[in-house]
């Protein structure tokens, strides 16, 4: 609700439960890394994921648009945190204690390329411009 204005959670909640109990799919629930906002709600997140029946968990690492850095600060956003890397792989682990926990394929290639004490103090470029919309919106 900081973030979006909207109080979504019951909807979420509610959406997870149906996918969860279909097990004709693989379920996965996508969740943004955001110290100071959510990192403490990671775990929980997992936790109740798991518990709803969803197979695993994509975390992400957040970009940081310009047009969005105040409404990020004035939420709680922790900006050093975001660009640590061992920050963003201790929430993952964290989460892993309750659900199959995944990050992405090309971030996972490189981390494996770093040795432990460089990967412990990596960190990435969080900001990134605005990405341009290529489609055109119809109304139905």
């Amino acid at each position: 609700k900081m973030i979006t204005n909207a109080d979504t959670f019951e909807n979420v909640a509610n959406a997870l439960k149906i996918v969860g109990a279909d097990k004709s799919v693989r379920s996965i629930v996508r969740t943004i890394f955001m110290p100071g906002i959510n990192d403490e709600d990671i775990p929980k997140i997992a936790e109740l994921a798991a518990s709803l029946g969803i197979d695993e968990m994509m975390l992400q690492p957040l970009t940081i648009h310009e047009m969005n850095v105040e409404r990020l600060r004035k939420a709680g956003l922790d900006f050093e945190r975001a660009e640590s890397i061992r920050e963003y792989l201790k929430a993952a682990m964290e989460a892993k204690k309750y659900i199959d926990i995944r990050i992405s394929g090309c971030q996972l290639a490189i981390y494996r390329t770093m040795d432990p004490l460089t990967l412990f103090s990596a960190r990435r470029v969080a900001r990134d411009v605005v990405p341009i919309v290529k489609r055109n919106r119809k109304e139905f």
